[in-house]
């Protein structure tokens, strides 16, 4: 297993590779305020957060809606406390309308442009932060001869940069679909890893972004008895795909991508936030 859990003092998982380009850029940009994209529970918009604070940042969110879970809530509770503005999206259909008007309004608060951050980090710029970790993973999958390397795909960032750090040696990428096909498909994919393609695993989709089922309870109840916490949008399903992978034959590397740092910051949720708790 490649443990992403602690990548960062504040906060950890697999977002912490993407931003550090990303905020770096937005500094040396001489960006102030930032504005981001992520459902309701975001890693993503706590670490973009968090790591944008201490670098002098504002972040600026629009959140989407999401299943209903207490490690959900507890995120909300997180972003609600960290950012310096959200932006409440009941449906995504809404993003075209409620995202201009957010950047208008950020603009007519602080006179400058925001820096923007596509969903998840997942930029051409911050996919490199993991091209890094495939390009560095190479010789260590052959000398075991690792047959593939299992992950969560929501944006498809992670998956997509170690398919092109891979590239070439022989070792599968499999990016274990939990957002819909318009943000987790080839051509999207292909344009983020320049060309080198992850396998799609959409086996442990549920039917929408954040929901699950008894098999992906199963799973994170039996990581929970075993030491690992999962969590059932993501590392849920993409560790019960490297489960069903390695059970078949091949020698599989699971990235578990969740946090084990938890931010001390919370806030009660505001009306216009417990209304996206689906």
């Amino acid at each position: 297993m490649l443990d992403e859990s602690g990548a960062g003092a504040l906060y950890g998982g697999n977002k912490v590779r993407k931003l550090e380009r990303i905020l770096a850029d937005a500094r040396d940009r001489g960006h102030r305020d930032l504005i981001t994209l992520g459902a309701i529970g975001s890693h993503h918009v706590i670490a973009t957060a968090l790591y944008a604070r201490e670098l002098g940042m504002r972040t600026h969110a629009l959140l989407v809606a999401q299943p209903d879970t207490p490690h959900v809530r507890a995120n909300a509770g997180r972003i609600a406390a960290l950012c310096a503005s959200y932006t409440a999206v009941p449906s995504r259909a809404e993003l075209p309308v409620r995202g201009p008007e957010a950047w208008a309004r950020i603009v007519a608060e602080t006179g400058t442009t925001p820096y923007r951050i596509p969903a998840g980090g997942s930029s051409s710029l911050g996919t490199l932060g993991w091209v890094d970790v495939g390009q560095q993973l190479r010789a260590w999958c052959t000398a075991r001869g690792i047959d593939c390397v299992v992950v969560a795909a929501g944006s498809g960032g992670t998956a997509a940069g170690l398919a092109a750090g891979l590239r070439g040696s022989g070792v599968e990428v499999v990016g274990v679909r939990v957002a819909p096909r318009v943000l987790i498909n080839r051509a999207r994919l292909g344009a983020l890893a320049g060309g080198a393609l992850p396998t799609i695993d959409g086996s442990w989709y549920c039917g929408g972004y954040g929901r699950y089922d008894a098999r992906v309870e199963r799973v994170v109840q039996a990581s929970r008895d075993a030491g690992l916490v999962t969590e059932t949008t993501y590392t849920g399903k993409s560790l019960g795909a490297a489960l069903e992978r390695a059970r078949a034959g091949p020698r599989v590397l699971y990235v578990h991508t969740l946090s084990g740092v938890e931010p001390g910051e919370s806030a009660p949720l505001p009306t216009d936030l417990e209304a996206l708790l689906r």
